[in-house]
């Protein structure tokens, strides 16, 4: 539901890597420890995601729109001052047009 491209390679060979984040519409996910930083994000066709600063879809965010990437432009952002999109720790994704994508909405799984 959720591309990262331009991933650093976790194996040291220099190489950048993209990664696609999958889960169920709606629940958090949070990103792998591996994962140390990337140079965009965008949701897949047909979904809007909100990626998160810190584990458990919690603190600040951006929400990204069907084929919106971040960074420029980041997309909305909310909870509090701007922070570097190559950090985030969690996110979810919920299907164009579904209920429920608000980043405290009620279907938040722990």
């Amino acid at each position: 539901m959720l591309y990262l491209f331009n991933v650093p390679d976790i194996s040291g060979s220099g190489v950048s890597v993209n990664y696609v984040g999958v889960g169920t519409p709606g629940v958090c996910q949070n990103l792998p420890s591996f994962l140390k930083g990337f140079d965009r994000a965008q949701p897949m066709d047909g979904f809007v995601c909100i990626i998160f600063f810190d584990y458990s879809c919690t603190g600040s965010y951006i929400e990204l729109g069907p084929k919106e990437a971040s960074p420029a432009p980041p997309g909305r952002q909310g909870g509090g001052e701007d922070r570097d999109p190559a950090v985030i720790k969690s996110w979810k994704c919920s299907k164009l047009g579904g209920a429920g994508m608000t980043p405290a909405a009620e279907e938040d799984v722990e």
